[in-house]
């Protein structure tokens, strides 16, 4: 997967957060990045494949803290979309 900052943000602690539905099981999580303004970096996950029926895979992209100087940063996340 390639993630792609659109902002003029530094995008600090991004990580991605995968759920699945069917005979699929998450086994490698993505690491936790930071991608400059304007910048991207390629993310893969492994995924355990145990049937040939159909599974679903969601996503959210987490990344943050901002709005603060620490104290009060928030966590922003992304709605999650199947794949």
């Amino acid at each position: 997967m390639l993630l792609v900052n659109q902002t003029a943000d530094t995008l600090q602690s991004l990580c991605l957060d995968f759920a699945t539905l069917g005979d699929l099981k998450l086994v490698e999580r993505p690491s936790v990045y930071t991608i400059a303004p304007h910048s991207f970096q390629s993310i893969t996950a492994t995924i355990k494949v145990s049937s040939t029926e159909t599974g679903v895979v969601f996503g959210s992209i987490l990344w943050g803290p901002v709005g603060g100087t620490g104290n009060g940063g928030t966590m922003r996340c992304s709605e999650r979309h199947p794949h």
